[in-house]
């Protein structure tokens, strides 16, 4: 694979599974204009530094509020405090731990009534498929995302076939989306093991979703077109690639996108690729100029990456 092509990046985590909707789940969610509730204030400062990547102090805010939980005797936060903990460890690669963690708040939701086909624990099984994919346990891995997709279409196989132009309810919205997230999180597990055809059949399922979910010019709606321009370059199919790659840096949307170097940077390696240097010069050095405006310090690696191996390629043809 080429060093400094964009790595796929996870589908957005429904609507409904975010703080919000699990604390409405789990009856923890503040009425209007009433105090927060402690430890829903608790819970969402460790879910901002977890999403800050501040790990240490995101557990420290999650066991303070599975504490409070205890405290008052309040199981339903204690498990949605197991679930956040879970996610943490996650991040944070502790694979065993996560695991014991998910599997310890499926259990408590399936105690409790939850059925083995709700949201919740279709996020809970993709989330368990993930770290057996990070262990290289492939068959569980995919026997866990098999699990998760077909739960979900099984779930809206009415709208399977007509879905741009299906009218959603906020059920089948969160499914929808649900399904979309399931499908890119395997195409990834196929993408790190070379398995380039079975990924973009699914991103190209995936990218239907965000774009009945989130429209055509959201973010995740571009990062998936993004990944599916990496998979084309992949299988050596550059004109798809540099096809795609060039409407996403042509669009209005991508213009002040934070991603912007991201895909300036895969054209370029793209057109590189393809042996047209003067292209490949151009897009990445683009990329270089647009990351360090944005302090994009990953993407300005990559750029750095890719005009070093251009230089290295004109030099090699000037041997020759």
């Amino acid at each position: 694979m080429i060093p400094w092509l964009s790595r796929c990046r996870h589908f957005l985590v429904p609507p409904s599974l975010c703080l919000g909707g699990l604390l409405a789940f789990l009856g923890l969610e503040p009425k209007k204009k009433a105090k927060e509730d402690p430890v829903v204030h608790t819970i969402k400062q460790g879910i901002l530094a977890l999403q800050r990547g501040e790990y240490k102090k995101a557990e420290q805010m999650l066991h303070l509020a599975l504490k409070m939980s205890q405290e008052r005797l309040d199981t339903q936060a204690e498990t949605y405090c197991f679930d956040v903990m879970a996610d943490i460890a996650l991040a944070n690669n502790e694979l065993e731990k996560a695991e014991k963690l998910f599997l310890e708040v499926m259990r408590r939701l399936l105690s409790t009534g939850t059925s083995q086909d709700d949201d919740a624990i279709v996020e809970i099984s993709a989330k368990l498929a993930n770290i057996y994919s990070k262990r290289r346990d492939d068959s569980k891995a995919e026997q866990g995302y098999q699990f998760c997709i077909n739960t979900q279409r099984e779930k809206i196989s009415g709208l399977i076939g007509n879905l741009q132009d299906a009218s959603l309810n906020a059920a089948e919205e969160n499914s929808l989306t649900l399904l979309g997230m399931c499908m890119a999180m395997y195409a990834k597990h196929f993408i790190d093991r070379g398995k380039y055809r079975e990924a973009r059949d699914l991103l190209t399922q995936s990218l239907e979703v965000a774009r009945k979910v989130f429209g055509e010019t959201h973010p995740q709606t571009l990062v998936i077109r993004n990944d599916l321009a990496l998979i084309s370059t992949m299988l050596k199919d550059y004109k798809e690639s540099i096809r795609i790659f060039e409407e996403l840096v042509g669009s209005d949307a991508v213009s002040e996108s934070e991603d912007l170097a991201v895909f300036m940077c895969n054209l370029g390696a793209s057109y590189l690729a393809n042996g047209n240097i003067g292209k490949a010069q151009e897009y990445c050095g683009k990329a270089k100029e647009i990351a360090k405006k944005q302090n994009r310090w990953v993407a300005l690696n990559d750029a750095e990456g890719c005009l070093a191996d251009i230089r290295q390629r004109r030099e090699q043809m000037a041997k020759k």
